[in-house]
C-alpha cells in the first residue's frame, strides 16, 4: 500500500521553505515570496491542529504526520483557491485524506493474500477507563463524526456545514440527536434506562 510519505513526502512541506509543489505558471519573484509567505503563516498556524485531528483519528503519530503533510501539499496546490478565513477548508481536505487513510487500511486488513499490518489501538486508560470515550466509540460514525468536530476541534456549526457538506442547519439537528444518542449511552453506561432513539 502506498503511504501518505511516499506520496507527498514526509519533508516537503516545511515552514520555512514550503515549496512542495511548483505553479505551473511562474508568478513574479515578488508575488512568489509572498505567497509562500502567507502559506507558511497558514502552516505555523494550522499545523498542529490538523495533526491532532489526524492523530485522534488514524491513532498512530506517523500516519498522522503524513496525513497532515499530505493535508498541507493539497493545501499548497491550491493555495490561490483558500478562502479568507481558510480552518473548515483544511478541514474539509484533512477530513478527505484520513478518510482515504482509514479505507486503505480496512482494504489491507481484508485482503487474504496481504499480511495485516498493526492496527493502532486506544489504551484502555483512554476507552476503559472513559465512559466518554466508551460511548463515543459506541456511536454510528456520523453521530460520532459532527460530535468530534464540535467538541473536539472547537469548529462552529457553519464550519462544520463546510466540512460535511450541509447547511448550518443540518448541523444543529444532526448534532442535537448525536448528542442524545450519546446521552442515552452514557446513561446506559451508568445503569440508567437503555432506551436508544432511533436513527
Amino acid at each position: 500500500m502506498t503511504s501518505w510519505r511516499d506520496r507527498a513526502g514526509r519533508d516537503s512541506v516545511r515552514v520555512d521553505d514550503a515549496r512542495p509543489i511548483v505553479s505551473p505558471v511562474a508568478p513574479s519573484a515578488g508575488a512568489e515570496r509572498e505567497r509562500r509567505r502567507r502559506f507558511a503563516d497558514l502552516y505555523r498556524e494550522h499545523y498542529p491542529f490538523v495533526l491532532r485531528f489526524a492523530l485522534r483519528r488514524l491513532r498512530a503519530l506517523d500516519a498522522a504526520q503524513d496525513a497532515t503533510v499530505a493535508t498541507f501539499a493539497v493545501v499548497w496546490s491550491r493555495f490561490d483557491e483558500a478562502p479568507p478565513v481558510p480552518r473548515a477548508w483544511i478541514y474539509q481536505i484533512a477530513r478527505s485524506i484520513v478518510s482515504l487513510e482509514l479505507r486503505q487500511r480496512m482494504r489491507a486488513e481484508r485482503a487474504p493474500s496481504t499480511p495485516r499490518a498493526s492496527r493502532p489501538t486506544q489504551t484502555s486508560h483512554d476507552v476503559d477507563d472513559d465512559p466518554v470515550l466508551r460511548a463515543l466509540s459506541e456511536l454510528h460514525d456520523d453521530d460520532r463524526e459532527v460530535l468530534q468536530l464540535r467538541a473536539w476541534e472547537n469548529l462552529t456549526g457553519a464550519e462544520i456545514g463546510e466540512v460535511l457538506g450541509c447547511s448550518p442547519n443540518d448541523v444543529a439537528v444532526r448534532l442535537h440527536e448525536a448528542q442524545q444518542r450519546l446521552r442515552e449511552l452514557l446513561g446506559a453506561t451508568a445503569g440508567g434506562p437503555t432506551r436508544r432513539s432511533p436513527r
